[in-house]
């Protein structure tokens, strides 16, 4: 049980690392993944706009994550819910606007972050119980 603690931990501190450096891409050096994703706005609000909603989310759930990872259970229905939000408009999104491999990875990504986290968090109650 302690190894699977370790594993699942590593792996969502390293999911949780690459939404922090994305968040800060996309709210300080945005540029570069409005290119890549063939997003364009010629407004200040635009601009705004992804920097904080795509951004800032995406820092929070990193940080979210990361605090999962590290400090256990306290931080497990944040990060449910945050990654439950992604996977809830990303789907929804899917069935209304179509298909791209991106969103099919995001979708597989966030399923995987969201029972990752389950599984977790039953092991960290299981722990915690041996403890007792």
């Amino acid at each position: 049980m302690k190894t699977a603690i370790v594993i699942l931990r590593v792996f969502l501190g390293l999911m949780g690392a690459m939404l922090l450096f994305q968040g800060f891409m996309w709210s300080f050096l945005p540029e570069t993944n409005l290119e890549m994703n063939g997003i364009t706005t010629d407004s200040i609000l635009g601009i705004n706009m992804i920097k904080s909603d795509i951004g800032g989310a995406l820092l929070t759930a990193g940080t979210f994550l990361g605090l999962f990872a590290l400090q256990g259970r306290k931080w497990f229905y944040p990060t449910v819910i945050v990654a439950g939000g992604y996977f809830m408009v990303r789907t929804v999104s899917l069935f209304m606007d179509g298909s791209h491999p991106t969103i099919i990875i995001g979708i597989v990504i966030e399923a995987v972050v969201i029972v990752t986290s389950v599984i977790l968090n039953n092991l960290l109650r299981a722990r915690d119980h041996e403890n007792v």
